[in-house]
């Protein structure tokens, strides 16, 4: 965070302000998700390791219950 955001804090006081000089040259980045596998590309496909990826939110949701 302190990265993008120049932090203070101290007992009871918390404020943040802006890095312009930072994070202005990240405004057009969007977010990106790297998946790992060791599975060979012949066996399982990108577009499929993707979706079984997408597919574990199904499992964090029923953990949540």
């Amino acid at each position: 965070m302190e990265r993008f955001f120049a932090v203070t804090h101290d007992e009871g006081v918390f404020t943040y302000a802006r890095r312009k000089t930072k994070s202005s040259g990240m405004l057009g980045w969007t977010a990106a998700t790297w998946i790992r596998s060791n599975v060979v590309p012949e066996r399982q496909a990108t577009e499929e390791l993707r979706d079984r990826y997408k597919d574990l939110k199904y499992v964090e949701q029923a953990f949540e219950r």
